[in-house]
């Protein structure tokens, strides 16, 4: 994924999800622009530093996408993939009726299992923290990681009740 397009009011053409497309994550983009001076300055490590970093701006993001899709349906702004959709025949019209059928929630298992991968391979940023920026990633992590996990309990229905944002997750990481 690239970030920095602007978002369109349908659904999103990523052409390839996995790196190829172009997304306007800009909250992504800013999530791990928020986290650079926390990290070391280690030069020979930038690339895997930025992608690591990307990876969980996106996984930041991703989760809030998942989270908002009624609001965003209703405001008429689809932000997953069009090729997801495609994929599992869902359409943005689906979204806006909040259909829950057996296409979306092959749909949402997929983004929540796609989401969770990008934590993981993010998650490798931690050892270039510095100490002082450590606790702050950790929240940022057990925050946004917590709410997936919430979604995921919740079997993807966001349709009926909006997901809270839960400090549980944040309080009970600091103990």
């Amino acid at each position: 994924l690239r970030l920095g397009a602007t978002f369109v009011r349908s659904a999103m053409d990523w052409s390839g999800a996995e790196g190829s497309g172009t997304v306007g994550l800009s909250v992504a983009g800013s999530n791990a622009a928020g986290l650079a001076p926390l990290i070391e300055r280690r030069r020979q490590h930038a690339v895997l530093l930025r992608l690591a970093a990307r990876k969980c701006g996106i996984a930041f993001q991703l989760t809030n996408i998942l989270r908002d899709l009624k609001e965003d349906a209703e405001r008429g702004r689809v932000y997953l993939p069009r090729e997801d959709l495609d994929r599992f025949g869902y359409t943005p019209d689906d979204l806006r009726a909040s259909v829950r059928d057996e296409r979306f929630l092959a749909l949402m298992r997929f983004e929540i299992e796609r989401t969770k991968q990008l934590y993981r391979e993010g998650a490798e940023l931690y050892q270039w923290l510095e100490p002082a920026g450590k606790p702050a990633f950790e929240a940022m992590i057990a925050l946004y990681h917590g709410l997936l996990g919430e979604i995921e309990r919740a079997d993807g229905d966001v349709f009926h009740r909006r997901i809270p944002v839960s400090y549980t997750h944040l309080r009970a990481h600091e103990t």
